[in-house]
């Protein structure tokens, strides 16, 4: 998987044994991250999203119209999804990076994911500590709430959200259904978030540069560290998986099948 670290302007490369490299340290404060379209696409200075192929080619892909954006996601219709918080709303980019909105009126949105029937689930700040569901055809519903500053967000193959709260440096897993269950605690500023093959929930945190391992309310452990202000978690190596991606925070989940 790949970490964005916002800190030192750096992607990195993460093995599943906790080891890492980096991968690119060209991109000024790298946020969210997804792929797509044989292209990662990566949340850059939070005003501008930059395309970056996997020869290390760095071009601008949108540079107006963004107002604070922070997570995106490739989705299933072949549209980059991108929760831009400053307008409250989640804008969508055709191939050309020609940007409309999608949904508006949300409140503080961060990071979006989509499920295997196409659904978007987006995370809204402190004020709302909520997850919006929208449908494909705009329908809105609020799947959960009473969460203490939501961040990160991941759809995952066990067919549940799991989600970061910056207010009680917890994660949490959210059914389909809106049934909530704390899975950790103790995290310093939890961001990225992302349920590894073998089931492990894996979580940055911001404040400590830090990628845990989280099995269950007491059992956290350090999985990575050594970032820093690691933000977002993305997927599996495409040159392994066809990918149509969902955004992660640590960019998250995206629905994958080996080649």
């Amino acid at each position: 998987m790949y970490v964005s670290s916002t800190g030192n302007n750096t992607i990195y490369s993460l093995k599943d044994d906790g080891s890492y490299t980096v991968f690119n340290n060209t991109i000024a404060s790298p946020t969210g991250l997804t792929y797509g379209d044989n292209t990662f696409f990566v949340n850059s200075g939070r005003s501008k999203i930059v395309k970056l192929s996997w020869n290390g080619v760095v071009s601008d892909f949108i540079t107006s119209g963004l107002t604070n954006p922070l997570g995106i996601s490739y989705g299933p219709d072949g549209f980059l999804y991108i929760a831009d918080s400053g307008s409250n709303s989640i804008l969508r980019a055709d191939s050309n990076g020609t940007l409309s909105t999608f949904a508006s009126s949300l409140n503080n949105p961060r990071s979006i994911a989509f499920d295997l029937q196409g659904n978007l689930y987006v995370t809204n700040g402190t004020a709302l500590g909520s997850i919006t569901k929208i449908t494909p055809g705009g329908i809105r519903t609020t799947l959960a709430s009473g969460l203490s500053n939501p961040y990160g967000l991941t759809y995952a193959n066990d067919n549940n959200l799991y989600v970061t709260t910056q207010g009680d440096g917890g994660v949490f897993s959210v059914s389909l259904t809106g049934i909530t269950s704390m899975k950790g605690t103790g995290i310093a500023s939890p961001t990225g978030v992302y349920r590894a093959t073998n089931g492990d929930v894996r979580v940055a945190s911001a404040t400590t540069g830090t990628i845990y391992t989280v099995l269950s309310v007491a059992q956290v452990s350090s999985f990575a560290t050594g970032f820093n202000s690691p933000s977002f978690i993305s997927v599996p190596e495409p040159s392994t998986y066809l990918l149509s991606c969902t955004a992660v925070v640590l960019l998250g989940y995206c629905r994958f099948r080996k080649r």
